[in-house]
């Protein structure tokens, strides 16, 4: 087998071993986040992205290992479970390669359907291009990440009177200040095995959650009548909505998506209702990625437990 081979299978395996840990590790941590406190949507967000964050490090820490001490020549038996985890690792990326993929022709496809009718649309307070478009769902998202717009279907226009619609804007504003479609994105293009399980689906949910409720609280800022008003808009749309829900998964930060919007409502009218947690500096992340240069110090013992654990492994 040659070096380049070998290279290739030990980093693949570092990357599928470290991120069946970590993703059953953010799993098991996801069933308490179900029933637990709400968290902020900034500690979600990096919680989910820790999987594929940790498999990096140890991808690359495998990279630097292999290449400064593992001899070019010479034949070295490959574990069959290094061969494994590298197949796991594979089908992750190419897994996250797919729906990226997908992601991008329904964004394609939406966009080309919404644009076909668009119109230009002045709402106050919006300060990026809206567009009014035909739609069979009430849609209103803000779309794109280089080049955000805010499209607002005009059965929504028809239906909300404008201290409603500029609730509505607040909300979105919200959503761009916060750069929830570049999160959501990087979410989609994850290669980890979260994507793949109830848990990731369920974690996903209840970031989805948070991040509409962030945009709520920064939206009505200005007073209970922000409240009343966005709560209004809210219960207007939902009742425009044709049964069966959206067409199409909306690719987008959107104010609706067919789902249940009690909790949101109540959260708006009820003074006692329990607020979103205040976003403050998540440091999940962070602290992550500062294992890499600290890593690197200790590059030569990663090596020798590298081997260690490939004489071991069947």
């Amino acid at each position: 087998m040659t070096f380049q081979l070998r290279l290739a299978i030990v980093t693949l395996a570092a990357f599928g071993m470290t991120t069946i840990l970590a993703s059953s590790a953010v799993a098991a941590m996801t069933v308490r986040l179900a029933s637990g406190p709400r968290r902020s949507a900034s500690m979600l967000f990096q919680l989910r992205l820790l999987p594929v964050v940790v498999s990096t490090i140890a991808m690359i820490l495998a990279i630097v290992a292999f290449e400064r001490f593992e001899p070019r020549a010479g034949e070295e038996r490959t574990a069959l479970a290094l061969v494994a985890c590298a197949i796991v690792a594979a089908a992750a990326i190419a897994a996250a390669a797919r729906r990226t993929w997908r992601s991008y022709q329904t964004t394609r496809r939406a966009l080309r359907q919404w644009f076909s009718t668009a119109q230009p649309l002045v709402l106050p307070g919006c300060k990026v291009p809206a567009f009014a478009i035909d739609a069979p769902f009430p849609v209103v998202a803000v779309v794109g990440l280089v080049r955000p717009r805010l499209v607002v279907a005009r059965s929504v226009l028809d239906a909300c009177s404008e201290p409603e619609l500029r609730a509505i804007v607040a909300h979105e504003q919200a959503h761009l200040r916060r750069r929830d479609n570049a999160r959501r994105a990087l979410i989609a293009a994850a290669p980890d095995l979260l994507a793949w399980f109830g848990a990731g689906r369920r974690l996903a949910a209840i970031w989805q959650t948070a991040i509409e409720e962030a945009a709520d609280d920064e939206a009505v800022r200005g007073g209970r009548h922000w409240r009343v008003h966005l709560a209004e808009a809210l219960i207007r749309v939902a009742r425009l909505a044709p049964s069966g829900g959206p067409p199409v998964s909306l690719p987008a930060s959107a104010l609706y998506r067919g789902e249940d919007l009690a909790d949101r409502v109540r959260r708006l009218v009820d003074p006692a209702a329990e607020a979103a947690p205040r976003e403050r500096a998540s440091w999940v992340l962070p602290a992550t990625l500062a294992l890499l240069p600290i890593s690197l110090l200790a590059v030569h013992s990663i090596h020798e437990w590298m081997e260690i654990a490939i004489a071991f492994l069947p």
